[in-house]
């Protein structure tokens, strides 16, 4: 996509606020996420664009993330300028929300637990353009997997409050608080994205190793190990991605235990949703679709978290079979209640008739044709 596509993409997309407005209702409408996706994606064709959903929606993916990343680097005084930058000014909006939420349950948490000093004291501590602050040293990384650990609903797809965005969100807020008395300056964005980090990263180390060399917090992240080995593989069926939670969510998230709008719990086609299946632009066919040197690394890298969706579906399917079962068996009884002598003796007929091989069954079939003929003759 060249650059006056990209830029068409942008304004669509800033005009659909359901699809990056965290501050709106609409935002965790799915339905009104797909519908914002067919108007852009409707636009986008009439303008000359051929690719298909997914690339959209991988193209604006790739945007908004790197804003983020040009966003963070500022707040450290990194100065790099970015070509799409002055498109995307309309995302700080809704980041500045984030970072009131997450003021408000910093303040709400300090409340409940009279932990205020102690994170001033730790934020006086690092200058807010500090880069060592936002940065985990080893030792700050071994406690934070740790804590990650200990609430087991962040990465356990079967823990049962694993769909709880809003324990979820009191997860993250209970870990940043106590990180920050340890020295840790920065929000639940550069948390999550830290997690996120080491996650990918244990991830490729179960993959492959050809360096030989052990990865420093192989042991510290053991407790993932079963969670790989349970996962199953699935596709991207066409445009409609599965997107099922991921071992984190997006790094965007609200704090707020009140609104669990932040975090999406999509299954649907949403731009949260295609963060479990990244897939760059660059590795994408002439349709639309990934290569195929690609797909098959990227489903190994991405196949976690999805044990819990399978049981789901072989529930669902199970329940089907015996509704199946049961309608077929009423409609037997019933078809038994309403049948006299001679019905019930042509089943049998039939019945035994399916049973031969077919130049049998025309042979007697025709014996007993024969036989009620003549037999009617002779009577």
């Amino acid at each position: 996509m060249d650059y006056l596509a990209k830029c068409r993409l942008i304004r669509l997309v800033e005009e659909e606020e359901p699809i990056w407005n965290t501050g709106i209702d609409d935002y965790a409408r799915l339905d009104k996420k797909n519908a914002s996706w067919n108007r852009i994606h409707k636009e986008m064709i009439e303008s000359g664009f051929n690719g298909g959903m997914l690339e959209l929606k991988t193209t604006w993916k790739n945007l908004r993330d790197q804003w983020r990343k040009i966003s963070l680097g500022k707040q450290t005084g990194n100065l790099k300028s970015w070509a799409f930058e002055k498109h995307l000014l309309f995302l700080a909006t809704a980041q500045t929300e984030v970072d009131k939420k997450e003021s408000a349950v910093r303040r709400w948490l300090a409340s409940v637990f009279g932990d205020e000093p102690a994170v001033h004291a730790a934020r006086s501590h690092y200058p807010s353009n500090s880069k060592s602050g936002v940065r985990m040293d080893v030792a700050m990384k071994r406690q934070f997997i740790r804590m990650i650990r200990e609430e087991e609903l962040l990465w356990n797809t079967e823990c049962r409050d694993y769909y709880r965005l809003d324990k979820k969100n009191l997860a993250w807020s209970r870990i940043l608080t106590r990180l920050e008395r340890d020295g840790f300056h920065g929000g639940l964005l550069e948390l999550k994205a830290a997690w996120k980090v080491l996650r990918d990263t244990k991830r490729r180390s179960m993959l492959q190793n050809t360096s030989g060399k052990e990865w420093a917090f192989t042991k510290d992240m053991e407790f993932l190990d079963h969670v790989g080995k349970d996962s199953v593989q699935m596709s991207s069926h066409g445009e409609h991605e599965s997107k099922v939670n991921s071992l984190v969510d997006s790094p965007r998230s609200s704090a707020t235990p009140e609104d669990v709008t932040e975090e999406v719990a999509s299954v649907g086609a949403s731009d949260e949703a295609n963060e479990t299946y990244f897939v760059p632009v660059t590795e994408m066919g002439a349709d639309g679709g990934p290569t195929n040197g690609t797909e098959s690394s990227r489903k190994r890298s991405y196949a976690g978290g999805m044990v819990a969706k399978k049981k789901k579906n072989d529930s669902l399917q199970e329940g089907l079979d015996m509704i199946r079962d049961i309608t077929a068996s009423l409609r037997e009884r019933l078809s038994a209640a309403s049948m006299d002598k001679y019905d019930r003796y042509g089943a049998f007929i039939a019945s035994s008739l399916r049973e031969m091989s077919e130049p049998a069954a025309k042979r007697k079939m025709a014996q007993l044709m024969d036989c009620m003929l003549n037999q009617g003759n002779r009577s």
